[in-house]
């Protein structure tokens, strides 16, 4: 066999053990994934099983447990002062990670309540905040959706805004190269990113501290 022969020879075996390593890099990867799902099934079954088992047999009360070092919203200013006086130290919080919430939980939550739109349009007087001209309705925006209170009932509402285009900005010939689109006005929320309105924060007030519910209620 010549030196040339030979060379050949490795490097065909050098390609076959590579293809063989990349194989088998391949099956492990598969059996890595395959053993993460089935790790995070476990975990959830385990979840599923805790709650039911707090559920079960857990505290039915709905007062919620005092933490230890935590002062209550609700004791009056003397006793606050009294305990601020004989608990002058620092307070250290361990560091805790949060939770993302899982996205469709509030559709969920919202699905069963009757809902009605609330929308708010441009007038037809109105021009181009830009150049003064024409504006022509190109579509509806969904701004937020808030939970309304009216007594002995709570709707879903949603919040939509009308969205117009201007005829004139970015045509040819307009002074104004770019399209103009334009929204209605809207009220801001009561909270940023909240679903309360100032119905049902005053609703939730007044059964808390003037029929005095438990807030778990």
């Amino acid at each position: 066999m010549t030196e040339h022969e030979e060379l050949l020879m490795l490097r065909e075996l050098a390609a076959k053990q590579k293809q063989q390593l990349e194989e088998r890099d391949r099956i492990i990867e598969e059996k890595n994934e395959k053993i993460e799902k089935q790790n995070i099934q476990i975990e959830n079954m385990i979840q599923a099983l805790l709650h039911a088992r707090k559920k079960l047999f857990g505290s039915s009360t709905e007062a919620s447990s005092q933490l230890e070092g935590q002062l209550s919203l609700f004791e009056t200013a003397q006793e606050l002062a009294e305990e601020l006086e004989t608990q002058r130290q620092k307070i250290s919080v361990k560091p805790h990670t949060r939770t993302p919430r899982k996205p469709g939980v509030r559709a969920e939550m919202l699905e069963g309540l009757p809902q009605e739109i609330e929308e708010y349009i441009i007038p037809a007087d109105e021009t181009c905040s830009i150049c003064g001209s024409e504006l022509k309705v190109v579509g509806r925006e969904v701004v937020r959706t808030e939970v309304e209170f009216q007594p002995a009932k709570v709707t879903v509402k949603q919040i939509i805004r009308q969205v117009v285009k201007c005829v004139s900005c970015g045509t040819e010939g307009s002074e104004h190269p770019n399209c103009h689109m334009q929204k209605a006005s809207v009220p801001a929320p009561l909270l940023p990113h909240c679903i309360s309105t100032p119905s049902l924060v005053a609703q939730i007030m007044y059964q808390r501290f003037a029929l005095g519910l438990p807030l778990a209620r």
